[in-house]
């Protein structure tokens, strides 16, 4: 028989059911499950105590074929995305991780149902990270204001100086320099949450963050951000909005298909940008580097 989906006013969880609290960017993720989740050393840094719920998603075992609408309106490595009736479906492309789950939301993420197909994938989903990595997280995200940058991230002078580029341009090596030889603290590897909170932008960590990781939940507030290019000399230069709006959203991470998603994307750039110094640094990966920009962000009284 069909599954229809079935949310909050008509799910019947049982008394012992698991429940576990995620703090992403100060959003407060609450996952009831069926099972018990195993859980990571990383995920162990975004687990909270707390009663506190911005929102939440019951994960079930699903009973019976859920039947998706006709049309895919989106994609992306690991799910395909359809919408019917004020509803969204996400489930699990063939080719990637196979239909091992459906998820059933409305668009406000008001009401969430993660079924997993755990008679045709059993075991497959049994921790929290695999949760986490199939759910409309980016999505969730810019709904309370947020995204994910694809950058390094350093303190310094208690504010977060946020190094962007592409993969293998120099974003870790970077950080490392400044760890080196300004005591800076590295507080994220390849990946940087950022969010607007009380009209200000303030910097996550997430549980997700590339083949060297660095898991800090820390809370620090913006002070610039950094688009990275390798060359010859070292020099430091402030760009323009235009320009960086473009290469900035290039390196977020975004549901391109989702126009809603990235028109609150683009909305949270301009505002950053009106408010905080984007910097091109071309440089060599050595002290100097560091020096230049350092003389440029004292110079602009942002550290």
């Amino acid at each position: 028989m069909p599954v229809s989906p079935v949310f909050y006013k008509n799910i019947k969880m049982r008394a012992d059911n698991y429940t576990y609290t995620l703090l992403l960017g100060g959003i407060y993720l609450k996952i009831y499950s069926e099972a018990s989740l195993a859980r990571s050393k990383d995920i162990d840094r975004f687990l909270v105590n707390d009663k506190q719920m911005d929102t939440a998603v019951y994960v079930k075992a699903q009973r019976g074929t859920i039947t998706l609408p006709e049309e895919v309106c989106g994609r992306d490595l690991l799910m395909e995305y359809y919408r019917k009736d004020n509803l969204y479906y996400a489930t699990g492309r063939t080719e990637a991780v196979g239909d091992c789950c459906t998820i059933i939301y409305t668009p406000d993420f008001s009401e969430m149902v993660f079924y997993i197909n755990e008679e045709k994938y059993p075991g497959m989903i049994r921790n929290i990270n695999k949760v986490l990595q199939l759910l409309p997280v980016r999505r969730i995200l810019a709904k309370y204001q947020a995204f994910l940058l694809h950058s390094s991230r350093v303190v310094a002078g208690g504010k977060a100086l946020v190094f962007t580029a592409p993969s293998k341009t120099g974003k870790t090596t970077q950080a490392r320099l400044w760890e080196q030889f300004e005591n800076a603290i590295i507080v994220s590897n390849d990946r940087t949450l950022l969010r607007r909170q009380d009209g200000v932008f303030v910097t996550y960590g997430y549980p997700v963050d590339g083949s060297s990781p660095v898991f800090s939940n820390q809370r620090i507030p913006l002070g610039a951000i950094v688009i990275l290019r390798q060359g010859k000399e070292n020099r430091v230069e402030r760009i323009k909005v235009s320009k960086a709006f473009r290469y900035l959203m290039e390196q977020t991470v975004a549901d391109i298909w989702d126009v809603e998603e990235l028109e609150i994307l683009k909305l949270l750039w301009m505002d950053l940008l009106g408010q905080y110094p984007v910097y091109r640094l071309t440089c060599r990966a050595d002290q100097e580097a560091v020096s230049c920009l350092k003389k440029q962000l004292k110079r602009d009284g942002v550290i």
